[in-house]
């Protein structure tokens, strides 16, 4: 009885948590190009960085339970503007990460080890 007991206060103290880390490396294939990958580092301390994607530059990042936020520049004809995106995660695991974009598209990366 104790050990049920135990395991339901562990279950119901994991299920109630609603934030789930995105922190790491994570990449998806190119469109159109095989065999490459491009993605994003999501550091310790909120330093973010692009992963083959020498115009979208990450540099930041925040989350605020399942809501990553990225910050960096994109640099475009010798201009570069300043952006902002927010995503949702639908899904993280130690090999893959889901997230939902503000309008509605789902991105899927892997760990990238």
């Amino acid at each position: 009885m104790k050990k049920t007991f135990i395991a339901l206060i562990l279950f119901f103290s994991w299920a109630c948590n609603t934030s789930v880390s995105v922190e790491g490396e994570w990449t998806k294939p190119v469109p159109l190009k095989k065999g490459e990958f491009h993605g994003m580092v999501f550091e310790k301390g909120g330093q973010a960085h692009s992963i083959n994607m020498p115009n979208l530059q990450y540099q930041t990042w925040t989350q605020k339970g399942n809501n990553p936020t990225l910050t960096g520049k994109t640099v475009y004809g010798g201009e570069s503007f300043v952006f902002t995106e927010s995503y949702t995660v639908k899904q993280v695991t130690p090999a893959m990460l889901v997230l939902i974009s503000n309008d509605g598209e789902e991105i899927v990366y892997a760990r990238k080890m």
